[in-house]
């Protein structure tokens, strides 16, 4: 899914954050979630570097502590489909395991998926993948007019102007900003997402050489 020829990042994913990587279960949590669910192992292991820098206790969903409430899961039903457990107050889902994490995320990325293409499935090629991962964080972080200095396509296919998905991916998004420093609060005035993007993250993974 990503584009040919595969550009050159503007930033780079560090060492000592790859080594946390090999050394820990995300991997193999996203592999886990890419055979239940479809969704790209590399897209999730995107998505898992941007919530919670591939930390073993961070959940998949949000990055938080695996074993707190995640209240971006909406109803028990949904909960309980995936081996959480619900609760009441202040509403959320208990998520266990980081692979129970992993897989309600892929699902997740399907439902994203379906705002572009009309169809809950995994993304096919690479404007979907990208759109999918800036929906996923709810796609308020688009730079496209809004004042600030974004270089790149504009107006662009969904996502590519999103530091969540594209920060430091290719020279045209080497400077973005966070437009909600976050949910439903604007930062004022915007601010440099410094990191890089999930996409950048997924394409660092997928490039890197393998020992």
């Amino acid at each position: 899914m990503l584009p040919n020829p595969i550009p050159a990042s503007a930033g780079a994913v560090s060492p000592q954050i790859f080594q946390r990587l090999d050394t820990g279960n995300v991997i193999p949590a996203a592999k886990a979630a890419e055979s239940q669910t479809g969704t790209p192992c590399e897209l999730l292991v995107g998505l898992d570097y941007v919530e919670s820098s591939w930390s073993d206790s961070g959940s998949f969903i949000s990055g938080r502590t695996i074993g707190t409430v995640e209240t971006d899961v909406p109803s028990a039903s949904a909960c309980t489909s995936y081996g959480g457990t619900w609760n009441d107050n202040p509403g959320g889902c208990i998520f266990r395991t980081l692979e129970q994490t992993a897989i309600y995320a892929g699902d997740h990325i399907k439902d994203k998926v379906a705002l572009i293409s009309g169809q809950q499935r995994p993304p096919q090629n690479f404007n979907e993948m990208v759109g999918a991962m800036s929906y996923y964080n709810g796609g308020g972080n688009a730079n496209c007019g809004k004042g600030v200095a974004y270089s790149g396509p504009c107006p662009p296919p969904d996502g590519i102007d999103d530091p969540y998905a594209m920060s430091h991916f290719d020279n045209n998004h080497t400077q973005m900003y966070l437009i909600f420093c976050s949910d439903f609060t604007r930062c004022d005035p915007p601010q440099r997402f410094q990191r890089d993007g999930a996409a950048t993250a997924a394409k660092e993974f997928f490039t890197r050489p393998r020992t």
